[in-house]
């Protein structure tokens, strides 16, 4: 008999992200396994009416309305109408596992549903911003002691909790929560949905980026924890030896970097591009268009000083990418230290620029390319689902 698993998360497509592909890719393939599994995704209201239900091959509900309005002010009100809900739908459906996406708000909530009611196994899955926090750039949900002590007190609760890298993995044992809970699994992705038959030529023709340019890419929203700013000034020192690069950034907010570009007469070294939407109008995804700016680069660079995990690392390295990458965590965890890819000190743009420049070589342009294709093999996501379908049914 077909198992019925509930997965719950607070985001979801069309806004795009590593945690809402993450929870799209786990559903996605889990429903897959038809014959196994019967999957029931619960989205906000607000991304459920912005869905084509049938591009789906899982169902999709909608969570009530304002429902992480009313957490901010009364935890106990929130709680109820999450438990009524719920109750609702665990007696019509009769699930048998749960799968919650974020520890805050939705792992704090069902952690409580469970609690009361354990109706069934569930585990939560932590991608960032719910449970790292850091003060000097101002990033992490437990930043606020109120939702730090809600994630503490109710994150204990889970069967598993999923960690996608080691960095995550200490999180949890800072908070007390025991080893035999933790599970590392990171996300994963599908190699092949990152082919593009169009010449590098060709994309770059579309782009007016000159064949003789050596092209560094990055994509991300421009914010403190994506850290930028550090491509600038390795821009200053890059300049002075070589004239023949461009460094291409995509994302939201890159638009405000101009000043500090054309501060340091950088402005025909960059380009800015405003972010591209993910999917496309099928919700297909990657996005072609975000597809060509990987395919017309020559090394992908990642200066970040936060992450989870960089799932935008090994997208890159199925573009077939080198990577330079900071030693944030996290990123040091995607590219283990340095054997599958350049690092460079977070705070060093010095630094930063020797790699730049090391990259051009082509004898390590080619190594790290290798490199590439030899370890997002580590990351197929018919790997990462196997390791869930265990849990699942407690192989």
């Amino acid at each position: 008999m077909k198992k019925k698993i509930c997965i719950i998360t607070p985001t979801f497509l069309p806004k795009t992200g590593g945690s809402q592909i993450g929870i799209f890719n786990i559903a996605k393939k889990l429903a897959d396994l038809k014959k196994e599994f019967d999957i029931h995704l619960f989205v906000p209201y607000s991304n459920y009416i912005k869905l084509d239900k049938s591009k789906f091959n899982f169902k999709i509900h909608s969570m009530p309305p304002k429902l992480w309005w009313v957490l901010k002010f009364n935890n106990k009100i929130a709680f109820t109408i999450f438990n009524i809900y719920f109750l609702i739908y665990f007696f019509k459906f009769k699930f048998d596992f749960t799968i919650v996406n974020l520890a805050y708000p939705t792992g704090v909530m069902f952690s409580n549903f469970a609690k009361k009611y354990k109706k069934t196994p569930f585990l939560v899955i932590c991608p960032g911003e719910d449970i790292q926090k850091n003060k000097k750039i101002n990033y992490g949900l437990r930043l606020n002691p109120k939702i730090d002590d809600l994630v503490k007190n109710h994150l204990r609760f889970a069967d598993y909790l999923i960690a996608l890298t080691k960095g995550i993995k200490k999180e949890f044992t800072k908070i007390g929560m025991p080893l035999k809970k933790i599970k590392e699994i990171n996300y994963g992705i599908d190699e092949k949905i990152y082919y593009i038959k169009d010449s590098k030529s060709k994309i770059r023709k579309s782009l007016n980026i000159a064949e003789n340019k050596f092209v560094y890419f990055c994509c991300g929203r421009n914010h403190p924890k994506k850290n930028f700013k550090i491509l600038i000034l390795a821009a200053i020192e890059l300049k002075k030896k070589y004239k023949d690069f461009i460094i291409m950034i995509t994302g939201k907010n890159t638009q405000k970097l101009n000043l500090l570009i054309k501060k340091n007469n950088l402005e025909n070294y960059f380009i800015l591009n405003d972010e591209v939407p993910y999917l496309d109008k099928d919700f297909k995804f990657p996005n072609k268009k975000l597809l060509s700016h990987f395919k017309a680069s020559d090394a992908f660079v990642f200066p970040s000083n936060l992450e989870t995990f960089g799932i935008v690392l090994i997208e890159a390295m199925a573009c077939n990418l080198p990577i330079i990458t900071s030693n944030a965590e996290g990123c040091v965890d995607v590219i283990e230290n340095g054997k599958f890819g350049l690092i460079f000190n977070r705070n060093d743009s010095k630094e930063l620029a020797s790699k730049m420049i090391k990259i051009r070589n082509n004898k390590t342009k080619l190594k790290y390319i290798s490199k590439s294709k030899e370890r997002i093999k580590d990351f197929a996501l018919t790997s990462i689902i196997k390791e869930y379908r265990k849990l699942i049914l407690n192989d």
